[in-house]
């Protein structure tokens, strides 16, 4: 069986060199590694020099990772398509991990792990890390997942073509569309916590503030266009829509005791942040609510 690794980049030259060095040092080494690149930095120039074994497909324009994703896989010869994103580290064993469940478990249309982080010294880092990772964590358990990140995540090549692929004009929040698409169809996406992916974390709190805000309107515009995802029904109650932050903090606070009270006395202490940041989250959605904002195509 033949992995082929898709990469979706932008204006990645900070991080890339990382990336793609885990990316080749693999235990069980990928038949064949696509980086998507659409960056007017250094990107380009340093995966050509550097990583002259990477293919590289470089648009002309900015492209979101659902399009850059899905032009990866048009590339690609594997049959099974493997994700993960410039930002991310991949750990030595995380594509021996994938390709051994792929074989014992062909039942399952994807496949994914949990993310770990890689900027751990920064408090931005780690806020934005538990707000958006926590579900996924290291010390997570093997389970069945209706949705898991796309920076880890591995399906097989006629399953993700059947379902047309991510959301081209979608992020963030594209990759929680296309998995909720499979599994409404009656697929399976199964979560593994051995294999390992490092996210690097908007290290800022203005980089945090204004994700959080991208995220509330994506929530919108996902469940305007799929409105089986969970919590599409807070769009008609007013009401309710204004009790998800605090909603998020407890969930987020429950999680963190059972997995790692370190990383919770850290969300604690960091409470002005979070709560900051939630509401930047609930200004998003607000206002694409307001505006109409939805088309998750």
């Amino acid at each position: 069986m033949r992995f082929s690794v898709v990469v979706p980049s932008y204006n990645s030259s900070a991080t890339i060199r990382q990336c793609l060095t885990s990316l080749l040092a693999q235990q069980r080494p990928a038949d064949e590694i696509i980086v998507v690149d659409s960056s007017d930095d250094q990107t380009p120039a340093i995966i050509q020099k550097e990583f002259p074994q990477v293919e590289l497909i470089h648009l002309p324009e900015k492209t979101l990772p659902g399009r850059a994703r899905n032009i990866g896989v048009e590339h690609a010869s594997g049959e099974v398509m493997v994700f993960t994103d410039a930002d991310c580290v991949a750990q030595p064993n995380w594509l021996a991990r994938l390709a051994a469940l792929h074989q014992r478990c062909p039942q399952e249309a994807g496949i994914g792990g949990v993310v770990g982080i890689a900027n751990p010294d920064s408090l931005p880092g780690t806020i934005g890390y538990i707000l958006e990772f926590s579900e996924f964590m290291v010390g997570s358990k093997a389970q069945r997942k209706p949705t898991i990140p796309s920076c880890n995540l591995s399906f097989k090549r006629d399953v993700f073509q059947k379902y047309g692929g991510f959301p081209q004009h979608l992020f963030p929040g594209e990759d929680t569309v296309f998995t909720q698409r499979l599994t409404q169809a009656g697929e399976t996406l199964l979560l593994t916590p051995d294999a390992v992916v490092l996210h690097h974390n908007r290290d800022s709190w203005d980089r945090i503030y204004q994700h959080q805000y991208a995220l509330g309107e994506s929530f919108v515009a996902s469940r305007r266009s799929q409105s089986a995802l969970p919590g599409a029904f807070v769009l008609k109650h007013a009401l309710l829509a204004a009790m998800i932050p605090a909603v998020r903090w407890w969930r987020t606070a429950k999680r963190l005791w059972s997995r790692d009270q370190k990383l919770l006395w850290t969300f604690l202490k960091a409470t002005p942040y979070v709560i900051k940041a939630l509401m930047a989250w609930h200004r998003g959605f607000r206002h694409a609510l307001a505006s109409g904002k939805g088309d998750a195509n």
